[in-house]
């Protein structure tokens, strides 16, 4: 779990302190006003763009100043966004909303987000953009709680922190799990459950689990940490995580994991094995892909992330927070659907 520790926001005090100047000399440097040196202005907006220091009409300047562009910040490298089934499809739902009222999108991708912790107020003002759309984050990050305590347009696809202070649009992963094991352990008498999962340093995936732990426990099943293992939400992680389970002679009768591309790779490891799905160990997986997950051998028992919608859903809100429409905070959580197909050993095709 990552702890999450919250900073005091810098005010113009601070940075006077910090400088050893009056507060005067501050607010002239930042007005472009005289009485301050070429020399002493530009040692006051350095050291402000390092501590994240904006004055209020700065602020108030992305409200009145409108570009009709929303930023996208995808924290992973350009190449790897279309790897999942998860992006392209947020990305659609967006551009969709964008597109009917004639604004741009900016796609923002660098790993260097998360290596470097570079700040999601920078990204606002440099990339001259009206507000974000963040995607990916992982818990609590410093740059994101700047950005919180900030009064500037942000949305989140996925909640950052427990209590989120600003707007967000998520998915009940903590009921997602609990309603995958329910249909397990009461349809199909599974009693060793195990679980293939994102990084818990993902709010949605700390959820997930929790959510698994809090359904285990409601039916009196065994757990400890080597049933989980944890990884990137893709096939070869599905594979290598679930090839970890049977070569330690772990073998569980049911797997769930967090996302249809691990659910993918898991498998292969089990029809490696020459064991069947679903009757040695039922798969399932997270997302309806329906590309892939109706059409796979066994059709795979998924929960629906509803993707598209969850694109469309913030760019709206974070339309409506630009042009103050709406000011009310927006904190969405959709439920769940269970969509039932073959690979938990159910015959018949259903939404649950």
């Amino acid at each position: 779990m990552v702890t999450k520790t919250i900073d005091k926001r810098i005010n113009i005090k601070d940075l006077a302190k910090i400088l050893n100047v009056s507060t005067a000399t501050i607010s002239r440097a930042f007005n472009n006003k005289p009485g301050v040196s070429q020399k002493l202005k530009k040692e006051i907006l350095k050291k402000s763009k390092q501590l994240d220091y904006y004055p209020s009409s700065i602020a108030r300047n992305f409200a009145t100043t409108s570009t009709d562009t929303i930023g996208v910040v995808i924290p992973h490298r350009a190449e790897s966004i279309f790897s999942d089934y998860f992006t392209p499809e947020v990305l659609s739902g967006i551009e969709d909303i964008t597109n009917k009222i004639d604004y741009n999108l900016q796609i923002i991708t660098s790993q260097k987000i998360i290596e470097e912790e570079l700040s999601y107020i920078r990204i606002l003002k440099e990339k001259k953009v009206d507000g974000l759309i963040l995607m990916g984050l992982i818990t609590g990050t410093k740059s994101f709680l700047k950005l919180e305590d900030s009064n500037l347009p942000y949305i989140t696809i996925g909640k950052s922190t427990k209590n989120q202070k600003g707007s967000f649009v998520d998915l009940d992963h903590f009921k997602a799990a609990e309603i995958i094991v329910e249909h397990l352990v009461e349809q199909h008498k599974r009693k060793k459950i195990y679980l293939i999962t994102g990084f818990s340093k993902f709010l949605c995936y700390e959820n997930y689990i929790n959510g698994y732990k809090s359904a285990l426990m409601k039916y009196n099943l065994p757990f400890d940490n080597s049933q989980v293992k944890e990884g990137n939400t893709d096939e070869k992680d599905g594979y290598l995580l679930m090839k970890d389970f049977l070569d330690c002679g772990n073998i569980p009768d049911a797997v769930i994991t967090s996302s249809d591309a691990m659910a993918i790779g898991a498998i292969e490891a089990i029809n490696e094995k020459r064991l069947k799905v679903p009757e040695d160990i039922a798969v399932t997986g997270f997302c309806d892909f329906k590309l892939i997950a109706k059409y796979l051998q066994p059709p795979l028992t998924t929960i629906r992330q509803p993707n598209y919608e969850m694109g469309k859903l913030s760019a709206q809100t974070l339309i409506n927070i630009i042009k103050g429409e709406n000011q009310n905070l927006h904190q969405i959580l959709l439920q769940p659907q269970l969509v039932i197909r073959h690979s938990c050993g159910c015959k018949q095709d259903t939404v649950k």
